[in-house]
């Protein structure tokens, strides 16, 4: 009999939450595993309600960290359904449940109103509306002239409160900043919640800080949403990697699950405990628990969901359903031995058939290309069917070992590839050493893929852009290669060939530049293309080019303003420190 019939994974993992039509429901909140820092968030919510009347908040957290599956356990605490208070309470933990519902005046009888809008390019008062008239029906009226006045009346007539939670917040923040939506509404409705005597609660769900959904804004806009974020007060939600190692555990259903802690959970849980500060017998039961992956997989899967190309528990969670090719449930499909364990080297195959366009299109990309090119040259040297999974384990340990805890050492290859002998396993590395496609590094204790350099381009542009801050424009005029513009019509009209220059300055040097311009090489004219510096607005960018092209009496001189002036001046800083490197880093020579 396969595995696949002695394992299951929990059924709430298998779809995604939506809050619009997910509040209430109770299997996803029996289903639910509640990690510490979840109710952490909770409690915190709870004292700033209780200690100071907060009443606006967010959470921001990346994608696939549970964020939307935290607001249904929250409703189910603070709703008006006695019967998932009490489920939601032996999550949660009597006590902190308790604490929770309290700050938030809650009891068996009474509970909040929730509102729940789940974010989209769309209007977000046309959408509050919607939702308002989802909640309460046609029994009240709300309109986008008097909303905050209609939301104020429905307040006041609840037993408990309203809450309005908006998952998906920055769909309408990135349409406010391409100015389809009004982000002040989001001012002027935690305020009301601010003035709502503790009866109106706003919460929004972000993938990261308020003030990035406006980053492409000027300094002037940037600074006003940032008067708007603080209005509100925001709970960082993220699960730690202990965390997801424990949810993985009770996600995956067994009746075989080995009831004494192996060797194996123990040694990886020591590893670990030996570069991060965990709870190391805690540890061990979760590794353990997490069988039949093996525990070096188990404490890899939560730093691979972080890396940009994841999505975190929902990255995870996507591995234990998948029937992709080398995932979960194809191993459990084809594994009958309750020996047999998902090893390192299966996760590498299953990220390199599943993920490697996303892999090499992110930071990481590199180091991957790397890897794949040193397990192609020992495969194609060697029959020795563990010299490829020796390598695809060290590559792995070796990309993701900044947040696992672990490194590849020679204890942690032996548990890894425990079907190998002790001398093989030996000879296999120093043979891969031979051929130059690992190294040992004395200072880890540890082996690593051999890259053929230690240069860091990232620190190096880091440094460049300190050396090169100001942009070089006659570089930037260099390398757009600007030709001119031809007067095609005057040309056909009369048969007089006449041209006008084109070129490319800062906002603060246009008036300057247009004013002391003189013809060269029988140009009659100049086209001035004016690139906006960090903090001056559009409409201050307009007065310059009109003020510009009126500053020469004798020569027409045209001023245009680059709409992309943020992406222009970004590749071109981007290029100035790459060149910068080239001349000035040693490291680079021979």
């Amino acid at each position: 009999m396969s595995l696949i019939g002695k394992v299951k994974v929990n059924d709430r993992f298998q779809r995604a939450i939506r809050i619009d039509s997910d509040l209430g429901n109770a299997e996803i909140v029996d289903s639910f595993i509640c990690p510490q820092s979840s109710v952490e968030v909770l409690l915190n919510m709870a004292r700033g309600k209780a200690e100071v009347n907060e009443s606006a908040f967010t959470w921001t957290g990346p994608y696939g960290s549970g964020k939307s599956s935290l607001v249904v356990i929250l409703n189910a605490l603070l709703g008006q359904d006695n019967r998932l208070k009490n489920k939601v309470s032996k999550i949660v933990g009597a006590a902190d449940a308790l604490t929770i519902q309290k700050a938030f005046n809650v009891n068996q009888t009474k509970g909040w109103r929730f509102v729940p809008i789940v974010g989209s390019k769309r209007n977000f008062s046309d959408e509050l509306i919607k939702a308002l008239y989802s909640t309460y029906g046609n029994k009240r009226k709300f309109t986008a002239d008097d909303l905050l006045e209609s939301i104020s009346a429905v307040v006041k007539a609840e037993p408990v409160g309203l809450f309005i939670v908006v998952d998906e917040m920055g769909k309408f923040l990135e349409a406010a900043a391409d100015g389809q939506n009004d982000v002040y509404f989001f001012q002027q409705l935690a305020e009301l919640s601010a003035r709502s005597s503790g009866k109106l609660v706003i919460l929004g769900i972000l993938h990261q800080a308020f003030t990035e959904y406006g980053r492409k804004l000027t300094r002037a806009a940037r600074d006003e949403w940032s008067k708007i974020q603080g209005r509100f007060v925001d709970l960082p939600l993220n699960v730690a990697g202990e965390e997801l190692i424990d949810i993985i555990s009770k996600a995956i259903k067994s009746s075989d699950k080995p009831s004494r802690i192996s060797k194996l959970a123990r040694i990886v849980s020591s590893n670990i405990a030996n570069r991060k500060p965990v709870h190391q017998e805690k540890l061990a039961i979760s590794l353990n628990a997490c069988w039949p992956l093996h525990p070096v997989t188990a404490s890899l899967l939560g730093p691979i969901s972080r890396r940009r190309f994841g999505q975190n528990q929902r990255s995870v969670f996507g591995f234990l359903n998948s029937a992709e090719p080398f995932g979960f449930q194809s191993f459990l499909k084809e594994q009958s031995s309750d020996k047999n364990l998902y090893a390192p080297a299966r996760l590498w195959d299953y990220l390199r058939a599943n993920l490697e366009p996303s892999i090499m299109a992110s930071p990481d990309g590199h180091k991957w290309s790397i890897a794949v090119d040193a397990i192609y040259r020992a495969e194609a040297g060697n029959k020795n069917e563990y010299v490829s999974d020796l390598l695809k384990t060290i590559a792995i340990l070796d990309m993701f070992q900044e947040r696992s805890g672990l490194v590849p050492d020679t204890e942690i290859l032996s548990v890894c590839l425990s079907g190998i002998a002790e001398y093989d396993r030996t000879k296999i590395l120093e043979k891969l050493e031979a051929q130059s496609l690992i190294r040992f590094k004395k200072h880890k204790k540890a082996y690593s893929l051999w890259e053929g350099s230690d240069f860091d381009i990232d620190s190096s542009i880091q440094n460049a852009d300190a050396s090169t801050q100001q942009l070089d424009f006659e570089k930037m005029r260099s390398a757009a290669r600007f030709q001119p513009i031809v007067a095609k019509k005057h040309y056909h009209e009369t048969g007089a060939l006449r041209w006008l220059d084109v070129d490319l300055v800062s906002s603060g040097q246009a008036i300057k530049i247009a004013q002391g311009y003189e013809p060269q090489n029988g140009s009659t004219g100049l086209v001035l293309v004016v690139l906006g510096e960090d903090g001056v607005a559009l409409d201050e960018l307009d007065k310059i080019a009109k003020r510009a092209s009126g500053v020469n009496s004798n020569w027409p001189v045209f001023v245009s303003v680059a709409q992309n002036s943020w992406l222009i001046s970004t590749h071109a800083k981007e290029l100035q420190a790459l060149e910068w490197i080239r001349n000035n880093e040693s490291s680079l020579g021979g």
